[in-house]
């Protein structure tokens, strides 16, 4: 799935549960919403866009293969469980600091 230029956020629940097992992110999008890609099951590792500044509550959640996250320096904001019940998440890599937790 390829994601056009023109959007700028992922909006809620956009692609929950929807099976996705690859993503081609444009550098426009700039923020990913609640539940955004929850229960996707397919995907083993993601890499947040450099354009990203926000990622919403849940917006990863339950991603049962789920292993790798690697999260630009552009982020300044996680929601909380953002990558709630990722059992097989080992390993998240953040190429500046890690932001807060945005515990709305």
């Amino acid at each position: 799935m390829t994601i056009g230029n023109s959007v700028t956020s992922i909006g809620i629940a956009a692609f929950e549960a929807s099976g996705l097992n690859e993503r081609d992110h444009p550098n426009s999008v700039t923020s990913i919403g609640d539940d955004a890609f929850r229960v996707c099951t397919s995907l083993t590792s993601v890499t947040i866009p450099g354009s990203v500044t926000s990622i919403g509550g849940d917006a990863f959640a339950v991603y049962i293969s789920l292993t790798s996250v690697t999260i630009l320096n552009s982020v300044t904001s996680i929601g909380s469980d953002a990558f709630l019940n990722c059992y097989s998440l080992t390993r998240v890599y953040f190429t500046g600091n890690a932001p807060s937790p945005n515990n709305d």
